[in-house]
């Protein structure tokens, strides 16, 4: 499930979140989503829900978001990861 996920800093209000730099980036470049459009959202460690975007502009977006679901339980799964190489692991820092 693709989610924009939304951290305590994002909020600006109980109901409203500002996204910028990278998730921005994604919303324009990827998403292509324009004023109006329903995104699906989720606060960490949080509940899930839809977003609207009310406001988008090239330095932020602003959503409107309604958090009514709750997540569903956590897999009964361990991931193990060998040690990548110093290039690879440099990029899977980033994300």
């Amino acid at each position: 499930m693709n989610l924009a996920l939304l951290f305590e800093d994002d909020f600006i209000a109980p109901d409203r979140a500002r996204l910028t730099h990278r998730r921005l980036d994604h919303l324009h470049s990827v998403l292509k989503v324009t004023e109006g459009d329903l995104i699906p959202v989720a606060r960490v460690n949080g509940k899930l829900g839809e977003g609207r975007i009310v406001s988008l502009s090239s330095d932020c977006a602003e959503i409107v978001v309604d958090l009514d679901q709750q997540p569903p339980p956590p897999l009964p799964l361990t991931l193990v990861l060998a040690m990548p190489r110093p290039k690879m692991f440099r990029r899977g820092l980033q994300a």
